[in-house]
């Protein structure tokens, strides 16, 4: 099948563009669209949307059927090579017909010990691109190849030591140190600066995801939306921001403390608890519940975030458990479904309920979350 746009531009001398012109104007009527190129008659106005998108639709059945005809490919793989071919029929018929490199693990090896950061996917890339010429591809890694997207070339080894100087440097887990680098295509300088500047609500949209399972969305450039979800302080500073914000007076429960584990194995008769509290004439009102108690020397605070986005602001000694922690829970609401997970920071979830404080809080961080399987 004869190529139009080259047989316009071999009679009568045009270049590709001006042929193009004449060809599309008059709707690919190749002897309509030479006699308007030799007069230089201008073409009609353009077509309709649904016209210019039926002639594109024929330029490409068209360039398919004669890459078929000319490699005997199927048209899946004639739209495959013409597409990485920018619609050159030539070129594509040409990058099908030349047998593919074969690559020797050395090869990849010697790329990766010169381009250390680069994906064993990139050293493949690069090389083939360059018929296996190591010097070539190495340049071409550099100049052009890196430009991309850092997560398509970069080496899971690399990401990992990413990871860990972000946590290291900005004292975060692993979960929240992804999270920036990811959003700021792997560059440590950048995701410091994205981490420092959207910290709270960072920690907050990860609590939510966590709890919802879900992507955390990117932090706004105003108050965070998640802020009222996420409350770290004791009874009065919490009774007085809440009053400050106009919602009165408000409830405030102190609990007891949740039974405590005896070293000998006995078990401990759990200690009562006690609420005090204030009229709330918002107490229909959707709004998250805090609830606190003062701290003892020597023991630690947990923060706990229920589902329901209470939290929970509860100490406990470093040898006491998750099941008293699970205890103090239960203790407070009764009625909520036992089948919860409690689930750190770090995204491990507690089923062994005889794990110490100690080792909950271990890496520094006092925050659990209520998770419904």
């Amino acid at each position: 099948m004869a190529d139009p746009l080259k047989q316009m531009c071999e009679e009568l001398g045009v270049c590709q563009e001006e042929a193009l012109f004449y060809l599309e104007g008059f709707r690919w009527d190749l002897n309509a669209a030479m006699e308007a190129c030799r007069s230089k008659t201008l073409p009609s106005p353009a077509q309709p949307p649904n016209e210019r998108a039926a002639v594109e639709e024929r330029r490409v059945n068209e360039k398919i059927m004669r890459f078929v005809e000319e490699t005997g490919a199927t048209a899946e793989e004639a739209r495959h090579y013409l597409s990485r071919n920018n619609w050159n029929v030539e070129n594509a018929c040409s990058s099908f017909r030349t047998p593919p490199l074969e690559l020797t693990q050395e090869s990849i090896k010697r790329f990766r010990d010169v381009v250390s950061e680069a994906s064993p996917q990139a050293a493949i890339d690069c090389l083939t691109n360059c018929n296996g010429n190591l010097g070539e591809a190495v340049l071409y890694f550099c100049q052009v190849y890196n430009k991309k997207n850092p997560t398509e070339w970069l080496s899971d080894e690399t990401k990992e030591e990413r990871i860990a100087s972000f946590s290291s440097m900005s004292k975060s887990t692993r979960q929240v140190a992804k999270y920036c680098l990811e959003q700021n295509k792997w560059d440590i300088d950048q995701a410091l600066n994205f981490f420092f500047k959207h910290g709270d609500e960072l920690i907050s949209a990860m609590i939510l995801s966590m709890m919802e399972n879900t992507d955390p969305p990117l932090p706004s450039m105003g108050q965070s939306q998640f802020e009222s979800s996420y409350v770290s302080s004791g009874p009065t500073e919490t009774q007085r921001s809440l009053e400050e914000a106009g919602e009165g007076d408000v409830t405030v429960a102190i609990p007891g403390m949740a039974s405590s584990q005896v070293d000998d194995g006995k078990a401990a008769e759990e200690e009562g608890s006690s609420t005090e509290t204030v009229p709330d004439p918002f107490a229909n009102r959707d709004r998250t519940t805090v609830e606190t108690q003062t701290a003892a020397p020597g023991t630690i605070v947990m923060t706990i975030t229920l589902a329901s986005g209470t939290s929970l602001e509860l100490p406990f000694r470093s040898d006491q458990t998750v099941r008293d922690i699970r205890n103090a829970i239960d203790q407070r609401y009764p009625d909520i479904d036992r089948g919860y997970v409690l689930r750190s920071m770090d995204g491990v979830d507690y089923m062994d309920w005889n794990i110490t404080v100690h080792r909950v809080t271990a890496g520094g961080y006092t925050a659990l979350y209520q998770i419904n399987p």
